[in-house]
């Protein structure tokens, strides 16, 4: 079972997103310059990492699998040359999460 996230890349530069474990990567997916991707996460996968870039200063932005359990997106910006990330995190509102409750419940 997965969960979707969005990744938002508002750099400078495309965004060389790549899935591994233990700094070990392959290629996923690149991410041009303010464009969008909706990829799907195993959250249960505990020793999965993604990948998103190195940044001008030489820093690695790493986020695990379970990092995405409660966000709906990751929004990357650069300030000063480094990664600037925000993840938005999922609401708790609104009638199809509603929904989604009940059914789990239910089973």
């Amino acid at each position: 079972m997965g969960t979707k996230v969005q990744i938002v890349n508002h750099t400078s530069r495309p965004l060389k997103l790549k899935v591994g474990h233990q700094l070990v990567f392959t290629d996923l997916v690149t991410v041009e310059q303010d464009a969008e991707y909706r990829m799907k996460v195993d959250c249960s996968s505990t020793f999965r990492e993604y990948l998103f870039g190195v940044d001008a200063c030489g820093n690695m932005l790493v986020v695990s699998a379970h990092d995405f359990k409660d966000t709906s997106s990751v929004v990357v910006k650069e300030v000063d040359g480094t990664f600037d990330v925000q993840m938005v995190s999922r609401g708790s509102s609104g009638f199809k999460n509603w929904v989604k409750l009940i059914w789990k419940l239910w089973q």
